[in-house]
């Protein structure tokens, strides 16, 4: 199975202080990701590159600036979660699916996927989910929609391990995983058994993944 790494995950945010990419420091960045790649790919050549922001952007930069290369990244994968409240039905999360903040940077998927085609690649999502915040977080209509969008763009394309991931899968959705775990002392991410989010469970273990509609 192709294996996925993502360097230095959610730099545009301002929780991971070691490699947070500023207007400071975005030159740095960009050669330090290059180089971890290129470590990356001479170490183990069949691995895929998912380059992994927050989807909501913290750097103050657009998008361009901070953007390491088509060369060094295999995947647009940003890390999506629903932490918006105006979002949290199915008619609000299809009308932001495809806003962008004020400085032109991708928030909805849609404006993701958007900059993915842009640059020829596909779209990866390594953590997506609930997030506890707001009014809770049992939203089953926001897994829904994310869902039912996930299906409409899942990748159709095959191509044999250790090959350049084709053309036609650029702007397709290679993976999505869903961030099913405690964190920091919170369990409103969780969707299982013992989770805190029972309806939202219900629709996620009634939906199918994967298929175009």
């Amino acid at each position: 199975a192709p294996t996925f790494a993502r360097p230095f995950h959610e730099m545009n945010g301002f929780w991971y202080r070691n490699w947070q990419v500023t207007k400071a420091n975005v030159t740095d960045y960009k050669a330090a990701h290059a180089r971890y790649v290129k470590i990356l790919r001479t170490a183990m050549p069949t691995v895929l590159i998912s380059w992994s922001p927050n989807f909501r952007d913290h750097s103050g930069m657009p998008i361009e600036q901070w953007y390491p290369g088509d060369a060094v990244v295999d995947c647009i994968a940003p890390d999506y979660y629903n932490d918006v409240a105006t979002h949290w039905t199915v008619a609000a999360w299809n009308a932001a699916a495809d806003d962008v903040d004020p400085l032109g940077n991708p928030l909805g998927p849609e404006a993701w996927r958007q900059f993915a085609l842009k640059h020829g690649k596909p779209l990866c999502f390594p953590e997506t989910g609930l997030k506890p915040s707001g009014g809770g977080t049992d939203h089953p209509q926001w897994i829904a929609a994310f869902n039912a969008w996930l299906n409409l763009h899942a990748n159709p394309t095959r191509w044999h391990l250790g090959e350049p991931i084709p053309a036609e899968a650029a702007g397709t959705v290679l993976y999505s995983i869903y961030f099913n775990v405690p964190h920091e002392g919170q369990n409103g991410f969780t969707i299982h058994g013992r989770g805190a989010n029972p309806k939202s469970e219900k629709v996620f273990r009634s939906l199918t993944w994967g298929r175009k509609p």
